[in-house]
């Protein structure tokens, strides 16, 4: 997949974690991370956001991949991703005036359950004061960014 130079994209280590995907507390891999840091959209109330690629070979997983929405998820509809059908979900979560707002797409390939999922986090614009100049941010831009990642995305296996 494509992504902006200015953001930080890494490759864990192969080992079975719950940071395969977010909501879960079933084991998968986390494939890659990309990160897009707060100096993206300075003098605003943007504190970060990250994309996440995950899978799955859990049989729980697997069978839910698609379908079930969990934990106060909202279950979307079918997009294609690469050629492949995935279920959209959103998840909005927030706390000490910090929002979270999710966005996964699960998808079966090869028989496993892959999650592609980006999540960001904000801060409450009302926290700031005038004087200190601060910007309600471009959720759109950001999100715009995740979403061309996405659809440059090519998988290099058979569906089932």
């Amino acid at each position: 997949f494509n992504y902006n130079s200015f953001f930080k994209a890494y490759q864990p280590q192969e080992a079975l974690s719950t940071e395969w995907r977010g909501n879960t507390k079933s084991k998968g891999i986390l494939l890659a991370r990309v990160s897009i840091p707060k100096a993206y959209m300075p003098k605003t109330n943007f504190s970060n956001a990250y994309m996440t690629i995950g899978v799955s070979t859990d049989p729980k997983e697997i069978k839910s991949c698609m379908t079930d929405a969990i934990n106060g998820e909202i279950k979307g509809g079918t997009v294609t991703i690469a050629g492949y059908p995935f279920t959209k979900f959103t998840l909005g979560d927030a706390g000490a005036g910090n929002f979270y707002d999710t966005t996964s797409y699960r998808g079966l390939l090869d028989g496993d359950c892959y999650a592609i999922e980006y999540t960001v986090h904000s801060t409450s614009i009302g926290a700031y004061s005038p004087d200190q100049g601060i910007k309600e941010f471009d959720k759109a831009k950001i999100q715009n960014e995740f979403e061309n990642m996405i659809a440059s995305f090519k998988f290099l296996v058979n569906s089932n």
